[in-house]
């Protein structure tokens, strides 16, 4: 959040935050991990957004938002898995990247701008597998967009193309059948790298006369066929 909107974007977060419903965990251990990491944050100087007391009941669990908090706190370098969102701000863009980046794990990242060509912009720099511009995780849950990241989040793609190749093993089978391989005769063999085949491309391409490049044309068919020593 860039430092000058940092403490009205916290005014209006708060109350939203305040009356969120419990949201159910997927695995009994979240919730646990989840207090550890807040805890230790507020700890070290963080804030609670949502209020004071227990975070989880059962197999549920408050959403909850910290506010005041700094790069090197565990809750921005490790995952609970739990509804847990950290406030920083950032005087600019590198400052913002270079924070992002000492987090070893980048699955996915989300953009919100009233400059879309700017966040695309913004995009090529992160690291993260998947990149959403003013919206959130869906589109790239998508079953034809390969989903995976970057880092310690690169475990390969599952979706799309890419997923599916990401499950395949490739075999090659190469059959010689004739004089002419272009792409697997040893350098020198192969009669489409010689000077004079070279040279009879370059004439067809900048010859001054039209004749001439007719020349260099029938050279280079005669080059490629063997008919041209």
């Amino acid at each position: 959040m860039p430092r000058q909107h940092y403490a009205e974007f916290l005014k209006h977060l708060q109350p939203l935050v305040q009356s969120a419903q419990p949201l159910r965990l997927a695995m009994a251990n979240q919730a646990a991990r989840l207090e550890e990491l807040v805890k230790a944050a507020v700890a070290h100087g963080a804030r609670r957004l949502d209020g004071e007391g227990s975070l989880a009941e059962g197999n549920q669990c408050r959403p909850v938002v910290l506010a005041d908090v700094t790069p090197e706190m565990a809750v921005c370098n490790q995952d609970s898995f739990a509804p847990l969102v950290a406030v920083l701000p950032y005087d600019d863009l590198d400052a913002a990247i270079a924070a992002s980046r000492r987090c070893e794990y980048e699955l996915g990242v989300s953009v919100f701008t009233a400059d879309p060509s700017r966040a695309v912009a913004l995009a090529d720099r992160l690291r993260a597998g998947m990149c959403t511009i003013n919206d959130v995780v869906a589109p790239t849950a998508h079953p034809g967009t390969p989903f995976g990241g970057q880092r310690a989040s690169g475990w390969g793609s599952t979706q799309g193309a890419e997923g599916l190749i990401d499950l395949t093993v490739p075999q090659v089978v190469s059959i010689k059948s004739g004089k002419f391989r272009p792409h697997y005769e040893p350098p020198g063999s192969n009669r489409m790298m010689t000077p004079r085949f070279f040279e009879a491309m370059y004439r067809m391409a900048y010859a001054p006369r039209w004749t001439q490049r007719l020349g260099g044309f029938f050279g280079v068919l005669g080059t490629a066929l063997g008919l041209r020593k």
